[in-house]
């Protein structure tokens, strides 16, 4: 009986270590078309950049759709191809791509900052000021507050443009030149309802663009 009992354990031994054995080989195949993946983003993503910066703009945005087709919710691509299609007219490409980022930012603050960012230069103001809003439930960023501010001055309502647009640089993140540019944006928004009272009156969003 104890000479089967063994048996019976040195064979549940061995079962145990081919269980193990074959695991270890799954997870380094695993791994291994891992690092394929990423290497095919990165060198799809590399070969974008390049056309792009020789003028072959077809080119790059062919090679990044090829990257999202890879990985349908990669965000960098996604905003790179966007901004490359609104560069070139592409509207309707933009607008689907852009509902795919949108999509894919979930939770992410930088990310859902940036979609707001993307649905403002579109002119799509309603969508940018939610997402900016969520962004500002997520946490502070003054990206955000940039993007409430523009939308309030888009639809001339000057105290709330000033309110957000005050909080641009709070996070002291931002560089000279948006720093700079914030501002002008800043004493423009105070001057505008003196330049409507003279008169002067705007499209709506056409000022906000203006200062972008």
């Amino acid at each position: 009986e104890a000479a089967a009992r063994e048996q019976h354990l040195a064979a549940q031994l061995a079962n145990a270590r081919d269980e193990v054995s074959a695991w270890s080989v799954e997870w380094a195949n695993e791994r291994r078309t891992c690092r394929r993946y990423v290497a095919s983003l990165d060198a799809l993503h590399f070969k974008a950049r390049v056309h792009e910066k020789v003028g072959q703009t077809k080119e790059a945005m062919a090679t990044l759709q090829a990257a999202i087709d890879v990985e349908p919710t990669n965000r960098e691509a996604l905003e790179a191809i966007i901004r490359l299609e609104v560069k070139a007219g592409l509207k309707d490409a933009a607008l689907d791509h852009l509902r795919r980022y949108t999509l894919a930012a979930g939770k992410d603050l930088s990310s859902v900052v940036k979609a707001a960012d993307l649905h403002l230069e579109m002119n799509r103001l309603e969508e940018a000021f939610d997402l900016a809003t969520r962004a500002r439930d997520l946490g502070f960023q003054a990206k955000a507050q940039r993007v409430l501010g523009l939308v309030h001055l888009a639809k001339y309502e000057y105290s709330q443009a000033v309110f957000h647009l005050d909080r641009c640089d709070l996070d002291g993140k931002s560089g000279p030149a948006t720093s700079a540019r914030d501002g002008r944006v800043h004493t423009q928004a105070r001057q505008y309802p003196l330049r409507r009272q003279g008169g002067r009156q705007l499209p709506a969003g056409a000022h906000a663009q203006g200062l972008r």
